[in-house]
């Protein structure tokens, strides 16, 4: 089982995501019924997943074993997880919900931008594809939603992919980017609310009769990545985490890479999707051994630099400070 934090609004306070996060409105996931040792709170996106572990290589990590053991040789021997939406694991992690989590870039810049106590501990997919549909009858190109509206949830990668497609079309003073998450966003473009959303699983749309107008694949837009990032204080208690967590996460992608049918029967278990939908959403290229490639990092940079040009947030910081202590930048594997 996992613990559930849902959207709340991203202005919402810390003490409004605390009360989400204690409120028991969601299950919590734990790989042991008794604990002597320090508990990992671990969240990580809301994107649909039907399972109570996360997606991707830390739920396959977390399934075959490769994930506990290790931590359990540094004092952790317990594991509990956490999935919320959009800013909302920022704000768990604020109000003390969480101790690592993973998030999208745009959430995770946006957090550290704003001050959040963290470091950044991996990438842990690269180039995500993300998607722009619209309904059946809906506009036929990107520049008929000149004058429109364009739905995605503020602070999640589909709203930086929103953002990122109108300003490369020069629609960004002639389109309104609505802050709606993607569960409200199609009955809304049903009802002819919004023109278009910003989604994740474009594919699922299309073979509902969407129409895909856009794609980050196709340069369209900024394409999603997904950043690890822990608390200062949890990693200053358990020095050696990052090192623990990156092999771990390196091991299971050589595993997930070398037994692809069984990481697809896995992943089509959590997101309960066909496999063919899966196979497309999820390459296995997602994935690197190197915790940050240098082509991630030099991602990392720009989504940075284009939230600074346009004023998502005001002040600098360095990627390299931002680093967790011991893990190595660069690497292209």
């Amino acid at each position: 089982m996992k613990k559930r934090i849902t959207w709340f609004g991203v202005l919402a306070g810390v003490g409004m995501a605390l009360g989400l996060a204690l409120s028991g409105c969601g299950k919590k996931a734990t790989d042991a019924t008794a604990s002597t040792g320090t508990t990992l709170r671990f969240g990580y996106p809301n994107m649909g997943s039907a399972s109570d572990i996360p997606q991707g290589v830390v739920g396959w990590a977390y399934q075959r074993g490769l994930l506990q053991p290790e931590l359990a040789k540094i004092g952790i021997d317990k594991i509990e997880f956490v999935t919320a939406s959009g800013q909302m694991l920022n704000q768990a992690f604020a109000a003390g919900a969480v101790d690592i989590f993973t998030t999208g870039d745009t959430g995770g810049i946006i957090g550290r931008g704003a001050g959040l106590e963290v470091r950044l501990i991996n990438i842990d997919m690269l180039n995500y594809n993300i998607y722009l549909v619209t309904r059946p009858d809906g506009p036929k190109t990107v520049q008929d939603l000149a004058g429109g509206k364009v739905a995605s949830g503020f602070g999640a990668n589909p709203w930086h992919f929103a953002y990122g497609l109108l300003v490369k079309a020069g629609l960004k003073d002639k389109t309104h980017i609505v802050n709606l998450p993607t569960s409200d966003s199609e009955a809304a473009l049903l009802r002819g609310d919004i023109d278009a959303m910003a989604v994740n699983y474009g594919p699922i749309f299309a073979r509902r009769g969407f129409r895909v107008l856009a794609e980050a694949r196709n340069g369209d837009g900024p394409a999603g990545l997904f950043i690890t990032v822990g608390g200062e204080a949890f990693l200053k208690k358990h020095p050696r985490f990052a090192e623990v967590w990156n092999g771990v996460i390196a091991k299971a992608v050589v595993e997930m890479q070398a037994h692809p049918d069984e990481f697809y029967k896995f992943m089509t278990t959590v997101w309960k999707m066909p496999e063919d939908v899966v196979r497309e959403l999820y390459p296995l290229d997602l994935w690197r051994t190197a915790p940050l490639p240098g082509n991630g990092i030099a991602s990392l940079e720009e989504t940075k630099r284009f939230f600074l040009e346009h004023h998502v947030f005001r002040k600098d910081f360095s990627l390299r400070d931002w680093v967790a202590e011991g893990v190595p930048v660069g690497d292209a594997r």
